[in-house]
């Protein structure tokens, strides 16, 4: 069975027996730090980041 990640702001399913996704949520975790920031696909899905984009075309 698996539940969510005990980070409130964690959107990662964590295995039985487990409290935390990794090591950012477990220090962070009393912390209200929106958006996650644990680096695993969901939260990186969820909370895209803000990074700068090019407006050049790569196929130009």
């Amino acid at each position: 069975m698996q539940v969510k990640c005990a980070h409130p702001q964690c959107m990662c399913a964590v295995a039985e027996g487990k409290e935390y996704c990794g090591e950012w949520c477990e220090r962070h975790a009393r912390e209200e730090l929106p958006p996650c920031r644990c680096g695993h696909a969901v939260c990186e899905q969820i909370y895209k980041r803000d990074v700068p984009r090019s407006t050049a075309s790569p196929f130009a």
